[in-house]
């Protein structure tokens, strides 16, 4: 695996500037940038970090890896500027006639949290007119968000829970298993969440544009899960 340059670079210059980097022979793949879950800075590595390498570790076939900030990752996908992303649920992509798509590797679940010191939110009729935080660029499937809630994009799950420190929003919603890294590396922040009620829940995949080259990645990339499963059973039961 080829890891491209800082998604900075990617993001400041051009939006095909990923597939000039590329070998045209290798299957490039972008990935938003998701701190404690998939990352291109090794102090915030995480889950799927560790997956994409022992993927990576039984292919026989190179392929380039790209970080963007995740709206910059999903826009880029969608203009054709790389062959294939990951994680994804194909559903939220708008130009999804046509993607193959490898797979799950994992299980990705959106929660609502709160400050332990207010109610935990186990029902939808809670939400209704809250000022409720969100991932910019992020997607929650089929979820209605009630027209009486006051959704506050921000960046980050740091920059959610900042926020609900400052009692600036009531809650937020953020999907595990990145907020468990993400809390579980800052000790000092107090949310729950209710486990049984989550608002969106979707397998992570690989999904690509469909080409020879990208049918013969996608098929390597099963089998190499397979390979996994067979000897450990370790990537869909992960414990995030």
């Amino acid at each position: 695996m080829k890891v491209g340059l800082s998604h900075f670079l990617v993001f400041i210059y051009t939006t095909s500037f990923g597939l000039c980097l590329a070998n045209e022979n290798d299957v490039s793949i972008v990935s938003p940038s998701i701190p404690f879950l998939l990352s291109e800075d090794d102090k915030t590595r995480g889950a799927y970090n560790n997956i994409i390498e022992q993927v990576d570790n039984k292919l026989k076939d190179d392929f380039s890896h790209f970080f963007m900030p995740p709206a910059r990752a999903y826009l880029s996908f969608e203009q054709s500027n790389f062959d294939c992303i990951f994680p994804v649920n194909t559903t939220t992509i708008k130009q999804n006639k046509g993607l193959i798509e490898s797979a799950p590797l994992g299980v990705a679940k959106a929660y609502v949290y709160t400050l332990k010191a207010q109610p935990i939110i186990a029902v939808e009729s809670q939400l209704v007119s809250l000022k409720l935080g969100v991932r910019r660029g992020f997607d929650y499937g089929g979820f209605n968000f009630s027209p009486s809630i006051q959704k506050v994009e921000v960046g980050s799950i740091e920059q959610n829970i900042k926020l609900l420190e400052l009692g600036r929003i009531d809650a937020f919603v953020a999907y595990e298993p990145d907020a468990i890294g993400v809390i579980e590396n800052n000790p000092q922040v107090q949310v729950h969440r209710d486990e049984n009620f989550s608002i969106y829940t979707h397998y992570d995949k690989i999904a690509c544009y469909n080409s020879t080259k990208n049918k013969a990645f996608i098929a390597n990339v099963n089998n190499a899960l397979k390979s996994m499963f067979n000897s450990s059973a370790t990537v869909l039961n992960h414990k995030h």
